[in-house]
């Protein structure tokens, strides 16, 4: 990194190295225990709502075609 701030955090993304694996749980303790770390977010810290944010509003098709 260029640029250097006092206090300047940096993220850290973690991704499983088992494509398509089923995580049932996930232990911070040992990451949160690991000195500089301030902290540790899981799936559990992402906001939900009730339709995906990538997901394009849904259109109603035309019930009968225009005629002119």
């Amino acid at each position: 990194m260029d640029t250097r701030r006092e206090g300047m955090l940096h993220l850290k993304v973690l991704h499983s190295p088992h494509a398509h694996a089923r995580i049932v749980s996930i232990d911070k303790t040992a990451a949160l225990a690991v000195p500089g770390v301030h902290r540790v977010y899981t799936w559990e810290d992402v906001r939900r709502t009730a339709r995906p944010a990538a997901s394009p509003p849904t259109r109603r098709a035309s019930a009968s075609p225009s005629t002119g």
